[in-house]
């Protein structure tokens, strides 16, 4: 959808940062989340966050502007491996965050419960319930160290979100809708 809009106005910089403007106000909003946050809040945050997709495609359509056809898919396939490498050091840093606050917190607000038995129960509801007993007091301090482990991922994403709003900025304002036209004008001939 956006993609096709980007093709009318001519622009994709608009979308790219309303993207990154969108990352980071919806993780903030998550970082408030708590172990009471009723399931309304989770959704309207979860679909702010979702609408973060609208700049996935932005830096393929900026690509295929800036170089000739010709040079077209060496790019956006380097693009689609800088893309996946990223994602595969913050997936690998997103759970160190988690697992060092894991262990952290749990110590504190949990110290009958091992560390490693929480981070090894998966972080599923009833796996982190069942590592006390029914009605054990340090359960809400339990789940609070699962909280503020989720929370603390937020708090990366949402630097990331900063740090994609600005990089936005940098993508240069170029109509696309020039090329595409030139483009099929030296198709014609």
């Amino acid at each position: 959808m956006c993609r096709s809009t980007v093709r009318r106005l001519g622009y994709f910089v608009p979308f790219a940062v309303l993207a990154g403007v969108t990352t980071t106000i919806a993780c903030g909003l998550i970082s408030t989340w708590n172990p009471d946050t009723p399931p309304a809040i989770w959704i309207i945050y979860q679909m702010l966050y979702g609408l973060r997709g609208m700049g996935l495609q932005m830096g393929i359509i900026a690509c295929q502007s800036a170089v000739t056809s010709a040079e077209s898919p060496s790019v956006i396939a380097f693009l689609f491996f800088a893309e996946n490498l990223v994602s595969a050091v913050f997936t690998i840093a997103g759970g160190a965050v988690f697992t060092q606050t894991l262990q952290r917190r749990v110590a504190i607000l949990a110290p009958s419960v091992s560390p490693r038995a929480a981070l090894a129960s998966g972080g599923g509801a009833e796996a982190v319930r069942s590592l006390l007993p029914s009605g054990s007091p340090e359960l809400p301090g339990l789940l609070l160290a699962f909280s503020d482990a989720v929370i603390a991922v937020y708090y990366l994403l949402m630097s990331l979100g900063v740090v994609s709003f600005g990089l936005a900025w940098a993508m240069g304002w170029v109509d696309i809708r020039k090329k595409t036209a030139r483009e099929n004008e030296l198709r014609q001939d």
